[in-house]
């Protein structure tokens, strides 16, 4: 079994500063499109957010998760299927002591990765990571996952392309 991972902000949606109202959401061209597909196929989706809006106060996490789960009823009533999303809601010196820690799983740190490694049982070298920040790359990498950078346009490409070179799905069917 496959798997992909994508960022949230700035790749699968685009990146609005502090998002948590799910009206701001914007997807990125082809987003949906490609996570149908990718679903079709049977290949696990995943989401790994930094979210420090948590650490700073400026929503909670339970925020975050509904925001999650609305985005996840759209994914579906489009044909796709988010499996699940891992979020770090940690910054050092945050204004919310319980999240103001410096953990294993704030991107550029592979915490987020390997979580959704063991949660699906997949090698790295079966996953991938798609992200535009180099952050996300590097925490692809330090969980030994084949890394991306996405720096805008249709993300239904470039993820085709992302996917053929490290799974050898070659020509997809995007119906």
């Amino acid at each position: 079994m496959n798997l992909v991972i994508f960022d949230r902000d700035g790749t699968l949606i685009e990146d609005r500063s502090y998002l948590i109202e799910f009206q701001s959401v914007i997807w990125t061209p082809g987003s949906l499109n490609i996570v149908r597909l990718l679903s079709k196929h049977g290949i696990h989706v995943a989401v790994a957010t930094n979210q420090s809006g948590v650490a700073r106060g400026y929503f909670t996490l339970d925020q975050v998760h509904a925001l999650h789960a609305a985005m996840s009823n759209i994914v579906s009533a489009k044909g796709g299927r988010i499996d699940a999303f891992a979020v770090c809601p940690h910054l050092i010196g945050g204004a919310v002591a319980e999240y103001s820690v410096d953990c294993d799983c704030r991107k550029p740190k592979p915490g987020l990765i390997n979580q959704l490694l063991e949660k699906f049982q997949v090698s790295p070298e079966s996953a991938v990571m798609i992200g535009d920040r180099e952050t996300d790359l590097l925490a692809g990498q330090a969980a030994g996952v084949e890394s991306f950078l996405y720096d805008g346009g249709d993300l239904f490409e470039f993820t085709k392309r992302a996917i053929s070179a490290s799974f050898g799905l070659g020509a997809v069917d995007p119906a």
